[in-house]
């Protein structure tokens, strides 16, 4: 059977193609607060959260992730109020199955006059676990800073 296509198909496109709609979380826990902020992210969620990955890296502090995020919420990329409201559990595979394929989580401990804070790789959601993306380092990224 022969199938009408709207738009030329190109084989090496595919991979771009596949990825265009897929949709994620990203998940900041803050332990001053005990609590985790969800933040929506529509389309293309695998190569949104790779580079939010590596923009947070970068950072030197709680405050300048805190104005990487909230500058990402003001273009549109996150959406913080499409999903519930902050609460005290991550989402887990159970829960992102099979509406959300793609995960980061971040964690921050501001804590006196010493901060630090974990950066997760994106994880895609399978039905039962997350399992690693492709094309990044696994290991969870430290950073600290001595205010």
């Amino acid at each position: 059977m022969l199938v009408n296509l709207p738009i030329p198909f190109n084989p090496r496109q595919t991979n771009k193609l596949l990825t265009m709609g897929t949709r994620g979380i990203f998940q900041v826990y803050d332990s001053t607060t005990n609590t985790y902020t969800y933040y929506y992210v529509h389309s293309d969620s695998m190569h949104v959260l790779k580079e939010l990955r590596k923009k947070l890296r970068a950072c030197k502090s709680i405050k300048s992730i805190r104005k990487a995020i909230a500058g990402m919420v003001a273009d549109g990329i996150l959406r913080g109020d499409q999903l519930e409201v902050p609460g005290i559990n991550p989402y887990t595979p159970t829960d992102c199955w099979p509406f959300l394929e793609y995960s980061l989580i971040v964690k921050l401990f501001p804590a006196g006059d010493f901060e630090s804070w974990e950066i997760h790789p994106v994880m895609e959601c399978m039905e039962t676990e997350f399992k690693l993306v492709k094309h990044q380092r696994a290991a969870v990224f430290n950073g600290s800073n001595k205010l």
